[in-house]
């Protein structure tokens, strides 16, 4: 799989900077919002963390309090904790046990709080959240018999096939003991790429059952009897009814009253902690619910802090340049004494940041920096939304230049340049300090560093900056004028000419020139560029999109389709033949091809998913023509589509199918094409006409004739809009 596709959005005739655009929807809809989603819905932007009024239902709703209880909910939210510890198994000192409904729980059942947890053991933002805010708050909370934590499965089977496999072993492990299911349960998150990825995933998952204590006999006899199995079924239709699309979404409730509050997301740690303590010292949840929607997701920053960059001597340098830290401690490269700083907001996995250091950045370095005109300074600026590992790196680069600037720069080049090798490693710690070991950094004080978890907190921190000062998708930049003690803000992966002409309007006391709307470049994908063929991959463009016909024709068309939508299949089927005979087979079009699965059609996500599996096995096309004609085959109202049949049919590995499946690089290959489509395609099915720089939006398909002569006049030169 090849899942670096270098995206960005079209609106066609008018197109600005396609980084900024992109990453500011990122952040706002689909599976960005910290947490694993089903929804297609775009959230408010702003409106915190805390979703609406405290969670508690209007007294019409039927109720169901056990006189034991601890915690009161509705029946389907139900949670029946014990109302003492007695006949509770212990883990570290820590009670654990089941509740009434079946539900894992951490901690004393009579603690004043519960936390709630709704996850999905291959959501990566459910795995970031127990490697860097559950651990805390079970040292913090579950171990001082202040909170219990109780798990509630909801595998999100759209997005994670393979997910209810997980629950249904760690929900047979829970049958034989409670003690049992919370080692199981870290062991799934820990190990959450090796599973996944196994070549038998349910002998794997045995394996890890095994592997923490379980009875193999009474676990397969339980996984056989597929009582579990309909268990975690019926937990995923009480999480839907409940409203959850999402994963990791918690209730944080107070026992005595059944009242609390819903968190949506991997959040911070302090934002639980927060909420915990306000909760514990007795304030009401109705004040509570306002006071951290307001302020709790975003931590308080000074701006006018955040935005100071104190340049300082130092004696290291780097290639030829000089290599320090400000006063405030981000790295810098470059003369301290320049009247210019840039100021880079970054992400060490954020393939438009990539672009800029690998295009750009170069003769910045050499036409400014080597001059002593520019000086250069990196802040981090992680998104974990969009890229759950990406800290990791910033703090390794951090944990490196306690070392030596020089070295830093070193790293910092290294995370760049290496960005295919380690985004996709579900823990890239590993990696990552053998990049380190390579530099010739010590490793000791680097693994010093990491464990003792600063590095951890000043990235956070820097981000909290980031975000306030207004700054929501990377490359951003500040120009700072140092003379007039001015910044601008610039945005988005911009041109060596872009900088160049606003570093020397600088320079000469002048404005800068206003930014060309108009006339901006294509986004990667539909760039000449991003449509030319990749000679690693035949049959697909540098920007990993399939296309057939002429890759050297003037008139390119990209069709956004939904392999469960009907009208794409009669264009498939009925028009499309006609266009690849009249004008693709012929050399005078080249056709690309993009998933834009839509939230009404069940199994429309899983083909498109299918579609890319089948790409990995040079099949992509085969596999596109037989999903469309055997549409109603697999697109029934069953649990979820079942592919194998068409791959068996088109002669594919079934194995290596499977493992695709299951893996993350094809889903997140028709995820980017669903963001490209925005401000492009609505609905399906959508063509993007392009020719000369130039595009236009066809929306539906039309009979072939009609279709044939369409296309005609974009050859002919008439049909594009100026």
């Amino acid at each position: 799989m090849n899942p670096q596709k270098l995206r960005g959005n079209l609106p066609l005739t008018r197109i600005r900077n396609s980084g900024l655009l992109l990453f500011t929807f990122l952040l706002s809809v689909l599976l960005v919002v910290s947490g694993c989603s089903e929804s297609t819905s775009i959230p408010r932007q702003g409106s915190g963390v805390l979703s609406g009024p405290p969670f508690q239902l209007p007294s019409s709703q039927q109720w169901t309090v056990s006189e034991e209880a601890g915690v009161a909910l509705p029946s389907l939210a139900q949670v029946t904790l014990p109302n003492s510890l007695e006949n509770n198994a212990v883990i570290d000192g820590v009670p654990v046990g089941l509740t009434e409904e079946g539900y894992p729980f951490l901690g004393d059942p009579t603690a004043p709080l519960a936390l709630v947890e709704y996850s999905d053991y291959l959501c990566p933002f459910c795995a970031l959240h127990q490697e860097r805010t559950a651990s805390i708050l079970r040292n913090e909370y579950v171990a001082t018999g202040k909170v219990v934590m109780v798990f509630r499965d909801l595998p999100l089977v759209a997005l994670h096939p393979a997910a209810p496999q997980a629950h249904i072993a760690a929900g047979c492990v829970a049958q034989q003991d409670a003690a049992l299911f919370w080692p199981m349960h870290d062991r799934l998150f820990a190990a959450q790429g090796q599973w996944n990825s196994a070549a038998d995933p349910a002998e794997a998952l045995a394996q890890l059952a095994v592997d923490i204590g379980a009875d193999r006999n009474a676990y397969d006899a339980c996984i056989a009897s597929g009582v579990m199995a309909r268990r975690i079924e019926e937990r995923i239709a009480n999480g839907e009814e409940l409203g959850f699309n999402s994963t990791p979404t918690f209730h944080l409730l107070v026992n005595e009253t059944g009242r609390g509050l819903t968190i949506s997301g991997a959040q911070p740690e302090t934002l639980f902690s927060d909420a915990i303590e306000a909760l514990l010292s007795g304030r009401d949840v109705q004040d509570l619910s306002e006071v951290v929607a307001d302020g709790a997701a975003t931590p308080d920053v000074d701006l006018e802090a955040a935005a100071i960059v104190t340049l300082q001597e130092s004696e290291e340098q780097y290639q030829g340049l000089p290599a320090g830290f400000t006063a405030e401690g981000y790295p810098y490269l470059g003369n301290p004494d320049a009247p210019i700083s840039l100021v880079e907001f970054s992400d060490y996995l954020c393939p438009f940041c990539g672009r800029h250091f690998s295009q750009t950045w170069p003769d910045l370095l050499e036409q400014y920096g080597e001059e002593g005109k520019v000086n250069f300074v990196f802040r981090d600026m992680p998104l974990s939304a969009l890229h759950p590992t990406a800290h990791y790196g910033h703090e390794a680069a951090l944990c490196v230049g306690e070392q030596s600037a020089a070295q830093y720069w070193q790293m910092h080049d290294q995370l760049f340049t290496r960005q295919a090798e380690w985004s996709s490693l579900p823990d890239p710690t590993p990696f990552l300090r053998g990049i380190v070991e390579e530099i010739g950094a010590s490793l000791d004080a680097y693994d010093r560093c990491m464990a003792e978890g600063g590095a951890a907190e000043i990235v956070a921190e820097r981000v909290a900056q980031g975000n306030a000062l207004g700054f929501n998708g990377t490359p951003s930049f500040h120009l700072i004028d140092h003379k007039k003690e001015v910044t601008y803000d610039l945005v988005g992966a911009q041109t060596f000419d872009y900088f160049a002409t606003r570093f020397d309007a600088v320079a000469a006391g002048e404005a800068l020139p206003e930014d060309e709307v108009e006339e901006a470049e294509l986004p990667f994908w539909a760039s000449p560029e991003g449509l030319a063929p990749d000679p690693e991959r035949d049959g697909y463009t540098i920007a990993g999109d399939p296309y057939k016909g002429n890759p050297e024709a003037e008139v390119v068309v990209v069709e956004f389709a939904d392999f469960q939508c009907e009208p794409c299949q009669q264009h498939a089927l009925e028009v499309q033949p006609a266009l690849d005979a009249a004008l693709v087979d012929s050399g005078e079009i080249m056709w690309v091809f993009k998933s834009l699965p839509l939230k009404e059609h069940a199994q429309a996500l899983d083909a498109a998913v299918a579609a890319e599996c089948a790409g990995d096995q040079g099949r992509f096309w085969p596999m596109h023509d037989l999903l469309f004609e055997q549409l109603e085959t697999w697109s029934d109202e069953a649990y979820s589509a079942d592919f194998i049949p068409l791959v068996e049919s088109l002669g594919m590995d079934v194995e290596s199918f499977t493992l695709c499946m299951n893996g993350r690089d094809a889903l997140e290959a028709v995820v980017y094409d669903m963001y490209d489509a925005q401000g492009t395609a609505q609905r399906t099915p959508t063509f993007a006409v392009l020719k000369d720089g130039k595009g236009s939006v066809l929306n539906g398909s039309q009979p072939a004739e009609n279709f044939v002569k369409i296309l005609r006049t974009f050859i002919d030169g008439e049909g594009l809009a100026e």
